[in-house]
């Protein structure tokens, strides 16, 4: 399966594989050769080990792995903060979906070459409208939004798909300014 990271905490990832002694791979490098000798052809075969860094999916992949092995990787969201405050696990690997919007910028308080802002929004567990029709509370719903913020500044290549609802917003961003 192919996995397209965002974004990446490359330095807290590299700490995190340095703790476990997971930041090199291993390569098998095998060599023959052939000869010709006075007996007849001569055919030699080795093999042997050399390490390299490791590239960032190798790092994640180790580190997963030795979490799940200890027990510290938790594979849902939280449903209440009485589950965050029972500390089951360290860490949490989600898998969710998400709706992308992104937002043109046009300066005014923007940080400087920031040219756009997506942002990610993941649904709680439990939809809010059914968890106003219950009468619960908000601080009692169970799950949370996740939210991810992905910045596209003016020294980055714009090439990137559109979902309908931003190409919609891209053609009246582009109207506009026509």
């Amino acid at each position: 399966m192919f996995r397209d990271y965002l974004y990446i905490d490359r330095p807290r990832l590299v700490s995190y594989a340095e703790q476990i002694g997971a930041t090199a791979a291993k390569v098998k490098n095998r060599q023959w050769r052939v000869a010709l000798g006075l007996t007849g052809p001569v055919v030699e075969h080795q093999q042997g080990a050399a390490e390299r860094a490791a590239n960032d999916h190798e790092l994640a992949e180790s580190v997963t792995r030795h979490l799940r092995k200890k027990g510290e990787l938790r594979t849902t969201r939280p449903a209440s903060l009485d589950d965050v405050d029972e500390g089951q696990a360290t860490f949490v690997l989600e898998t969710m979906r998400a709706r992308k919007v992104v937002f043109t910028l046009d300066g005014g308080g923007a940080p400087r070459g920031l040219r756009e802002l997506a942002v990610w929004v993941s649904n709680p567990l439990e939809n809010p409208s059914s968890r106003d029709a219950a009468g619960v509370r908000d601080e009692e719903a169970t799950g949370m939004f996740v939210y991810l913020l992905e910045g596209y500044w003016d020294d980055e290549p714009a090439e990137r798909a559109y979902s309908m609802m931003t190409a919609l917003n891209v053609l009246l961003h582009t109207l506009r300014g026509a």
